[in-house]
């Protein structure tokens, strides 16, 4: 089999490689539901099988990442000519900002095929 594959997906993602799958979106938008519903994000995660009886299957894994007033220089509001610059050049399609401190981020999301 296969090892294990880890990365991060976000709905407002910076580079296109990770936008999230059908079943991250799907799970991003729950992590979502739930943050407004007042559970912390730091208890944000998903688990579970999927595919189907042809022995195609998966593991999958998701936990959320809250935004900290660190990530803010490159993800918030109001960024600094030079980071829009940086930016600009190496995301030219970059959603992933506007966000607040205490906003999910995205997530970790782990995958691995049975």
């Amino acid at each position: 089999g296969e090892g294990w594959s880890i990365g991060r997906t976000s709905l407002k993602w910076r580079n296109e490689e990770n936008a999230p799958d059908d079943w991250e979106k799907k799970t991003l938008e729950r992590f979502e539901a739930d943050a407004k519903a007042g559970k912390p994000i730091d208890a944000l995660e998903a688990h579970e099988v999927v595919g189907g009886d042809d022995g195609d299957r998966e593991f999958r894994y998701m936990k959320a990442i809250g935004t900290a007033a660190m990530c803010l220089s490159c993800h918030g509001p109001n960024l600094g000519s030079e980071v829009e610059a940086a930016l600009a050049e190496r995301y030219p399609k970059d959603n992933a900002r506007g966000f607040n401190a205490g906003d999910i981020r995205g997530a970790f999301t782990v995958r691995k095929r049975l």
